[in-house]
């Protein structure tokens, strides 16, 4: 199977460039993503690579050091299945702020597991590391199109050699179903409230051809004071053409059955 790894990090390496360039990236203290540097002279290509996409997206990597003396991060707020989000504290201006953090390992690994348990084959198995890196990008591209009061609020992002960090605002409270968990049922004009801020930020999404296509009550954060915070675009698709139909099922597969 080490070939097989090998096989994988190779594949990975060659979309996103692992090995850390030299030098620190000059980065802004505030929570902004870093500007890539690109030469004037440079005509944008029509179609970009993935690695060319990120770099316009966060600029130029950075060490593991560098991210440690940018974030603090604190307690892990949630997990999946190759990633977690975490508490943390930008250093630079003492904000407070969540950050969701791919482990590009894990990424490869959770692939490799499944071609030794007979489910792929090599070839398969990088063609979805590749797919889950495009849809990483593709988070990233509309995460940053954002600004709405009930979506949560993009802040930038770094990469390192090991791990892509997406930094958005931190909301104080608990998802949707958490909430409903521990304080019951809504009264009806709570519930109206509620799905109004929902709803204005799908019609908002809706308005610049982006679709959530996992919207569930782990995805809506809400506050106490009932606030509503929109979350996770990582199946999130945009649709260029109106007359467009998205034909790929996706979601949480649980919810799926009921349909």
């Amino acid at each position: 199977m080490a070939s097989l790894l090998d096989t994988l990090m190779g594949s990975y390496a060659s979309l996103f460039c692992m090995s850390e360039r030299r030098g620190s990236p000059q980065m802004s203290a505030k929570v902004h993503a870093p500007v890539a540097r690109r030469p004037p002279s440079l005509k944008k290509p029509t179609k970009l690579s993935i690695n060319d996409r990120l770099r316009g997206l966060i600029g130029d990597m950075m060490s593991e050091q560098e991210l440690e003396q940018r974030l603090t991060f604190g307690r892990v707020l949630g997990t999946g299945a190759t990633s977690k989000v975490y508490e943390a504290v930008d250093t630079g201006s003492g904000q407070r702020v969540s950050v969701k953090v791919f482990d590009k390992v894990a990424m490869v690994e959770a692939r490799r597991s499944m071609v030794a348990d007979g489910q792929y084959v090599p070839e398969k198995a990088v063609h979805r590391v590749r797919r889950r890196l495009l849809k990483l990008v593709s988070e990233l591209e509309i995460s940053k199109t954002l600004e709405h009061p009930n979506i949560i609020k993009y802040f930038g992002a770094y990469e390192t050699s090991h791990r892509i960090c997406i930094v958005h605002e931190l909301v104080e409270g608990s998802d949707l179903l958490e909430h409903l968990l521990e304080n019951g049922k809504m009264a009806e004009d709570q519930a109206a409230g509620v799905f109004q801020q929902l709803l204005s930020a799908l019609e908002y999404c809706h308005n610049r051809n982006i679709f959530h296509r996992d919207l569930k009550l782990e995805n809506v954060m809400i506050t106490k004071d009932l606030k509503v915070k929109l979350i996770d675009f990582g199946l999130s698709e945009v649709m260029a053409n109106p007359e467009q139909r998205l034909k790929t099922v996706c979601g949480t597969p649980l919810l799926r059955t009921f349909r």
